[in-house]
C-alpha cells in the first residue's frame, strides 16, 4: 500500500483553488488565457510540480491583474488550505 503525501496534495488543490477562482471572476478573454497560458506548465513534464505550481499560480496573477484577489467562498478555501483563519 503507498502513503499519501499530504502535503503535495494541500499544494495541488491551493493550485486547483486558486485557478478555480480566476475563471470564476474571469471575463472571456482571460478564461482563454488562462487556459491557454496558465495551464500548460501543469501538463510540462520538463518541469517539477513546484516549478510548474509557481508558473501557473504567477500566470495567473498576471492574467487577473494586480488589483483581483479570490472572494467569497473562494477566499475561505484557499485561507483554509494556507492555514490562516477564514
Amino acid at each position: 500500500m503507498s502513503t499519501i503525501d499530504v502535503e503535495a496534495m494541500r499544494r495541488a488543490m491551493i493550485v486547483i483553488a486558486f485557478v478555480g477562482a480566476a475563471a470564476a471572476d474571469a471575463t472571456p478573454a482571460q478564461r482563454s488565457l488562462l487556459r491557454d497560458d496558465a495551464l500548460p506548465p501543469l501538463r510540462d513534464p520538463e518541469l517539477s510540480a513546484a516549478q510548474a505550481y509557481e508558473k501557473t499560480l504567477r500566470t495567473t496573477g498576471r492574467i487577473m491583474g494586480k488589483d483581483w484577489r479570490p472572494a467569497g467562498e473562494w477566499e475561505d478555501w484557499l485561507l483554509s488550505l494556507l492555514g490562516d483563519p477564514a
